[in-house]
Parts: C-alpha cells; sequence; structure tokens
C-alpha cells in the first residue's frame, strides 16, 4: 500500500513525455549591478520511467541600502506543458522554456 502511495504521488509531480526544458544551470539577468540569479535543473528518474525535475534557485536582492544578499531554494517542481511551452513551478518561482530555453537566462 505504501509503496502504491508513492508511485501515485510521483505520477502526480513528474513528467513521463520528452522535456522542452533541459538539465544545466542557467543565469538569468537581474538588477542592474547585482549578480545573475541562477537556477540549476537535474533530471531525477523516481522509478522507471518517471522523471522528475529538482530545481535549485539562487536569488540575489538587497537586504538593504547596498547590502546585496541571496536566499537559495531547492525541490521537485511540477511540470506544466501547453503549446510549444513547459513551465516549472517551485513554490512561487516559474521558469518557462519555450523549446529548450529558459525564457530571460542563458546557460554559462
Amino acid at each position: 500500500m505504501k509503496k502504491s502511495l508513492v508511485i501515485l504521488a510521483a505520477c502526480l509531480f513528474t513528467t513521463l513525455t520528452a522535456s522542452a526544458y533541459k538539465d544545466g544551470t542557467y543565469e538569468c539577468k537581474n538588477v542592474e549591478g547585482y549578480p545573475p540569479n541562477v537556477y540549476k535543473i537535474t533530471t531525477v528518474e523516481m522509478a522507471p520511467g518517471i522523471r522528475a525535475p529538482f530545481v535549485e534557485i539562487t536569488y540575489y536582492f538587497e537586504l538593504e541600502k547596498g547590502v546585496i544578499s541571496s536566499s537559495n531554494t531547492r525541490g521537485f517542481a511540477t511540470v506544466f506543458a501547453s503549446e510549444g511551452t513547459e513551465t516549472l513551478t517551485l513554490g512561487n518561482a516559474h521558469l518557462e522554456f519555450s523549446g529548450d530555453t529558459l525564457n530571460r537566462c542563458k546557460k554559462p
């Protein structure tokens, strides 16, 4: 019973189809003078044929005037695909891919 629940949960949060997103590290434009935000995506095989994107996000922001800080978020993202785009969602972060390109970002 427990194994069935784990497999059901994995199916709800993963994709069984080919992905538009590509594994890798992406740097995304930030406010002028700040380091780029960094998104790392790694596909993890949960079970044969069931894959889920694990996302690590480093986000830079101004903690107080003149002081730049960062926060890190990690976890398995949900995937939504529609008409040539694919969106990975982790918390309130939405990473939108068109083809295999993360919008407004580049691979270093």
